[in-house]
Formats: structure tokens, sequence, C-alpha cells
């Protein structure tokens, strides 16, 4: 039903990205089942958002579409859901691909970040650096990764030193466009 519901949305994705059918539809039910999206519309604004973010960065829609279950995987843990989630998504993978050297290595950096803010002990030390993980309204959500990575980068002076103290070198490939600025 997913799937006929949005064939218009995956035709017009296909057509804007050049990205397997295949694979944008994965990135359909992906959306659908990570974010909650369900209505065709909500959909297509997510891959709207997500064309126009990778034409105007260097993430594409193409690329997260052959990596997009990983990603809407690693970023799901936060639960936050809908447009605004997708939205951070996307913002953080097009920063991150500046860093890194391929969509392949953004997409492995986002999990890498994502693993080390979902990890207990890494949790602790982030929490000394005075920089909130959890949404003080939802407290089970996180709050958006792109304000958790301002405040980190901040924290710290955007001393990549003092970060490899919480992330491994993985996941620092994520924070290195930031810590940069």
């Amino acid at each position: 039903d997913l799937a006929r519901n949005n064939i218009r949305n995956i035709g017009l994705a296909i057509q804007a990205s050049g990205a397997a059918g295949t694979d944008i539809g994965a990135m359909v039910a992906n959306l659908s089942q990570k974010f909650d999206l369900k209505d065709p519309d909500s959909i297509f604004q997510a891959l709207d958002l997500l064309i126009n973010q990778g034409k105007a960065g260097a993430f594409t829609l193409n690329n997260l579409a052959s990596q997009g279950e990983r990603v809407t995987a690693a970023y799901a843990t936060t639960g936050r859901v809908l447009k605004p989630a997708v939205k951070e998504m996307g913002a953080m993978l097009q920063v991150i691909r500046q860093g890194t050297g391929s969509s392949e290595m953004a997409a492995t950096a986002f999990e890498a970040l994502m693993r080390t803010l979902s990890d207990a002990e890494k949790r602790k030390k982030i929490s000394k650096t005075g920089v909130r993980l959890m949404d003080p309204d939802e407290p089970e959500k996180m709050r958006a990764i792109t304000d958790i990575v301002k405040d980190l980068v901040k924290a710290v002076d955007g001393d990549v030193v003092k970060l490899s103290s919480i992330f491994d070198a993985e996941a620092i490939r994520a924070l290195n466009a930031v810590a940069a600025e």
C-alpha cells in the first residue's frame, strides 16, 4: 500500500535524483517507518526537502537513497520524527560530507556520531561539557543533531583534541567541518 500510494512520489524522486527505483522505494519505506511519515503528501515534502538539500550541498538524494537505510536507522535512535527529523538528518549529512572524502564515508561518520551519542559512558562525558543531549520538552527524545553538534563544538572551542576524548576517529570525521568553522 505504501508503494502504491507513493508511486508518483517515487517516480518524481527517481526523475529528480537519477537514483534507482529500488533505492527510492527503500527510502520511502525508511521515511515512513523511521520518521513516522505516513501520508503521500508528507513523504513528498520530505523527498523534496532532501532533493533540495542535496542540490545545495554535496550529499545528494541519490547518495541518500543508496545509504539511506544506514543513516535513517542511525537517526531514528534519537526518537525524533516527522519532517523536522528528516531536515535535521539531511542538514547534518550535508555538513559531514564537506569534511569527508565521499558520501559513503559521510554515512559511516554519521553512524559513528550517532553511536557515540547513544553510548551511556560517552553521554556522561558529554554532559560534563555542559551540552544537553535530551530535549527538555520531550525528555525521551534527543535534541536535534544539528543543535547538539553546534553546542559540542562551542563547548570545546572547536578543539578536535578535546572532542577526541569523547569521539572515536570515525565520529570525529562527522565533526571536522563544524569544528573548522
